[in-house]
């Protein structure tokens, strides 16, 4: 529970949050009212933590699933966020890191996919075997989504960093 809190938290958006309190705080005349921007912000995630669904998307080349080529499967940790109460607006949108997914509906609810591809990572999992490891497929993505899920994980992980070399 405590990894998808801080997943959460590394995909809100708080200048968003701050900016709104603010904005309905200093509405009336007169001096500027403090606004308590921080527990707004935990009250937004409690509210996002309340209707969520945390997810594993695998991003495993089908073929090498097929194939048997696949050692470890190719993972990136989000969750889908339902779309009543207007939530989805506090998540950054800016970040190159993070994908939102258009809206779509399961089970009756409209939900949106937010993933932080800062938490791509591979695990040791058969996509085959996913109910006997305690998973449940919820739903396969469309190939066109899959396509731009990819696309912008292969951005983010192509980008040029600090190399060094440590010695151990």
């Amino acid at each position: 529970m405590k990894y998808y809190k801080i997943l959460l938290n590394d995909s809100f958006n708080r200048t968003k949050v701050k900016a709104e309190a603010m904005a309905v705080a200093n509405q009336a005349d007169g001096e500027p009212i403090p606004v308590d921007a921080d527990a707004m912000c935990s009250e937004k995630q409690k509210a996002i933590r309340a209707s969520w669904r945390k997810i594993h998307v695998i991003v495993t080349p089908l073929c090498d699933v097929v194939q048997g080529k696949a050692i470890n499967s190719r993972v990136i940790d989000g969750f889908l966020i339902a779309e009543g109460g207007g939530l989805i607006k506090y998540i950054d949108d800016r970040s190159e890191a993070i994908f939102i997914s258009p809206k779509f509906e399961i089970d009756g609810a409209v939900y949106s996919l937010v993933l932080n591809l800062r938490y791509f990572h591979t695990t040791h999992f058969d996509p085959k075997k996913l109910q006997e490891q305690g998973l449940t497929s919820l739903f396969r993505i469309r190939q066109s989504l899959l396509a731009e899920i990819q696309s912008r994980l292969a951005r983010h992980i192509s980008r040029q960093g600090v190399l060094f070399i440590d010695e151990g």
